[in-house]
């Protein structure tokens, strides 16, 4: 488990029980840079990092497109990591994985530390889960595309 996962689950246990269900992605987004900044994490939204492609026979990287990050967390002393925010009533926690991996590797180069976790907020029609049980950590068991451990967080 990465260092500071234990803290953003109890975060996000908190907001949960706080807002409850239902709120769009973004209200989570602000509740959590709120609380993250309020315990010494210098907290960037919305960045926006190229994503490259080298083609064939070629040396040169194209930038293709462009991702846009949920959060970009950092301490100091310590290496970057990027949060990634859903809130929906279901969601594969290989599909927020990928979507982190993506974010790792386009961002690799700048921080070569980098990790990242996902966390999805629940959605209306999940009200029965348990509170204890809203945050659940998922351990990556894949291979990882950019040597790095991710980590999905369901709140």
């Amino acid at each position: 488990m990465l260092p500071y996962t234990q803290e953003v689950r109890e975060i996000c246990l908190y907001i949960s029980q706080q807002l409850g269900v239902g709120h769009s992605e973004k209200v989570y987004q602000e509740a959590l840079a709120v609380e993250l900044r309020l315990r010494g994490y210098i907290v960037e939204l919305e960045r926006v990092v190229p994503i490259m492609y080298t083609p064939a026979n070629s040396g040169t990287d194209v930038c293709v497109g462009y991702a846009r990050l949920d959060l970009l967390v950092s301490k100091p002393n310590s290496p970057p990591f990027v949060i990634e925010l859903k809130a929906a009533a279901s969601l594969s926690a290989a599909s927020l994985r990928a979507q982190v991996q993506v974010y790792l590797k386009a961002l690799r180069s700048q921080y070569p530390g980098i990790t990242g976790i996902g966390v999805q907020f629940m959605q209306p029609g999940t009200k029965d889960v348990p509170v204890n049980e809203r945050v659940q950590i998922l351990e990556d068991d894949t291979p990882n595309l950019v040597e790095s451990e991710t980590v999905t967080i369901h709140v």
